[in-house]
């Protein structure tokens, strides 16, 4: 898989303190990587918690890496949401924590 790749779930692995965030997305994986991007430098379009964990967390470029690793096959955001929950609750990753 490649940043084109759509309908995805991913790993964010903050390039600071090496912890992870499971995601996912229906978009190109290089445009929610984006929307990352803007967000963490951009406080008033942040979303989420980890725009502010990657802001401060991290002193050198790039802040974060993203890797996809569950490819679904169709367009089915009910899907993807219950499979990142799934994978949510087994690993437990801190900076899914809100």
């Amino acid at each position: 898989m490649d940043c084109s790749v759509q309908n995805v779930l991913y790993a964010l692995r903050c390039n600071g303190c090496q912890e992870i965030y499971i995601g996912q997305t229906g978009d190109k994986l290089r445009n929610r990587r984006t929307v990352h991007e803007q967000q963490m430098r951009d406080p008033s379009t942040r979303q989420i918690p980890l725009s502010n964990h990657l802001n401060t967390c991290c002193n050198n470029e790039p802040k974060f890496s993203i890797f996809p690793f569950y490819k679904f096959h169709s367009d089915n955001a009910s899907a993807r949401l219950s499979k990142e929950r799934y994978f949510i609750n087994i690993f437990e990753p801190k900076l899914n924590i809100k």
